[in-house]
């Protein structure tokens, strides 16, 4: 917690975000206070510590949960949503709830965590809120704001992109059709024309496919495992 603690304070005086480190820190993390918040119950009257842990622990936690919510913010923003981002989002909301329950409740049930636990994996299976219906609305509304931008986008059907295209802009688009190449299909796109497959992204964007800079895995994962299918 304190090293955590420390690492917060560090972000805040230079405002630099580490690219997905600080989420998976924070989660997993309170992921596991949440698992030990859950097997001390039988010792909170009876052991001086684990009364203190379950009191404290809670609170304490909270502005790290709040730390990691920004730092998806800002991922989610440049990069849309995908299920690993959408997964821990929710597992995030989750033990933030739990957390703030812990903090009111002098006397909370333990049977409250596997149930809501149960209730939160059914809904991100299954159904518009679940991780394959979110995270493919947003990317192809990522996809949609690309294409606008670049006056791409004419009557429902792409257009060659424009001379004057960014290379940022290829990249983006390249990550995106990559991204449903390996996570669901590219008949999940819109617009795209029937029958589409990666080797056609020259004849229907204008250019092939962009390799990006690989200086952050999370962001660039999907094109690295397309990178040798597309080339």
């Amino acid at each position: 917690t304190t090293i955590l603690y420390i690492y917060f304070i560090k972000i805040i005086v230079s405002w630099e975000w580490p690219s997905g480190l600080v989420s998976h820190l924070v989660l997993w993390y309170a992921l596991i206070v949440t698992a030990v918040l859950f097997l001390i119950t039988p010792l909170r009257d009876e052991n001086k510590l684990a009364n203190i842990f379950s009191k404290w622990m809670p609170i304490i936690i909270l502005p790290l949960l709040i730390m990691m919510f920004i730092s998806m913010g800002i991922r989610i923003n440049a990069y849309g949503v995908t299920e690993n981002r959408y997964y821990v989002v929710v597992m995030g909301l989750w033990v933030f709830g739990i957390m703030v329950y812990y903090s009111l409740i002098k006397k909370p049930l333990n049977i409250l965590l596997p149930v809501s636990l149960a209730i939160i994996a059914l809904l991100s299976v299954l159904g518009p809120l679940s991780s394959y219906s979110i995270s493919t609305f947003s990317q192809n509304n990522r996809l949609e704001a690309i294409l606008l931008k670049n006056n791409m986008l004419v009557d429902g059907k792409i257009q060659p992109a424009p001379a004057d295209i960014s290379k940022e802009d290829k990249i983006e688009i390249s990550g995106i059709l990559a991204y449903f190449n390996t996570q669901h299909d590219l008949s999940d796109i819109r617009y795209l024309p029937e029958g589409f497959e990666m080797n056609d992204m020259e004849e229907v964007f204008g250019f092939p496919y962009e390799e990006p800079d690989l200086t952050d895995p999370e962001d660039f994962f999907f094109f690295t495992r397309n990178e040798a299918e597309v080339g």
